[in-house]
């Protein structure tokens, strides 16, 4: 080579960023596996599960950017396979000693030295997996609306959160599964009698109230101007839970980040994506309990179906 290509300057080869499904997952509590358990137990659990996860991601040509620790990152070329890798991610550690956390979004990732990827799409896939709890699978709205409509069926909004590094907020979905949806009930001296067809449910807030019979089965509560029932609390979520009329009972669903405390004025129950059955009367709390926000306070009241609002 001449001196004159010596001394030219180095063309720099500038990055191109590709599309696709960005997927982080961690494991779950596994510091407190090794305490309880013991190193190498607690290794072969470990690695048993990241192997779980890459089999997962390679069954829908899926490609494995690198297991650090507890976690993977992983990326798809469509957000369907994403999501169908998450799935079973997911349903293989359903109640073994390990479970997961798993986070999803879809955009641009630039490729890097030995394969990794990175930029902002990335980034927010790790945002999104630390705000999930175990088993869960959150997914921002750029995936969801990339599903087929099969898959989006099975996501439902959980709220809009404000990520680090990021001027708008981001509506958050939760994958949902029927084994997620199961109910927790209150206590049995609590549980709530079948609710007769002569009884409804009202929901009163601030001089607004909803009525829920046999021809107004659901309601949703929370800070959107469009929920049924709209409530200004300083922790309330956009659509923060749910009410409805569901097998003869009256059930509260909480579908927000911070979540709902029910009570009936002698138990209380503290719900984070759960159900629990509504007694006859009560309050429910968006977001905090009612004796430290009441502005977030729901009053229900099972009543003669002919009166109410």
């Amino acid at each position: 080579m001449n001196s004159q290509d010596e001394e030219s300057p180095r063309i720099l080869q500038v990055a191109t960023a590709q599309e696709g499904a960005i997927v982080f997952a961690d494991i779950c509590e596994s510091t407190r596996v090794h305490e309880t358990a013991g190193d190498s137990a607690a290794y072969a659990l470990n690695e048993r599960s990241l192997e779980v996860m890459r089999k997962a991601t390679e069954r829908v040509a899926g490609t494995v950017i690198r297991t650090q620790g507890d976690g993977m990152l992983c990326t798809f070329p469509k957000a369907a396979a994403a999501f169908t890798a998450a799935s079973e991610m997911q349903s293989a550690h359903r109640g073994e000693t390990l479970r997961i956390t798993i986070g999803m979004h879809f955009g641009p990732a630039l490729s890097g030295i030995g394969g990794d990827v990175y930029g902002d799409a990335v980034n927010l896939a790790a945002r999104i997996c630390s705000l999930a709890r175990a088993g869960e699978t959150l997914q921002t709205e750029q995936t969801v609306t990339l599903l087929p409509p099969l898959y989006r069926r099975c996501t439902r909004l959980l709220d809009t959160a404000t990520l680090k590094g990021k001027k708008d907020p981001v509506n958050v979905y939760l994958m949902v599964d029927e084994a997620d949806t199961q109910a927790t009930m209150m206590e049995p001296a609590t549980r709530a009698p079948a609710a007769r067809t002569s009884l409804a449910l009202e929901l009163r807030y601030r001089g607004e109230a909803v009525k829920l019979d046999e021809s107004r089965t659901k309601a949703i509560l929370g800070r959107e101007i469009g929920c049924d029932l709209v409530v200004n609390g300083a922790y309330a979520s956009r659509q923060h839970a749910t009410v409805e009329v569901r097998r003869g009972r009256y059930v509260v669903t909480d579908q927000s980040t911070n979540g709902t405390y029910v009570s009936d004025g002698r138990n209380s129950k503290f719900l984070k994506r759960e159900s629990a059955d509504l007694g006859l009367s009560g309050t429910i709390g968006l977001g905090a309990e009612p004796e430290n926000d009441a502005s977030g306070v729901v009053e229900f009241e099972q009543i003669q179906s002919g009166g109410g609002a």
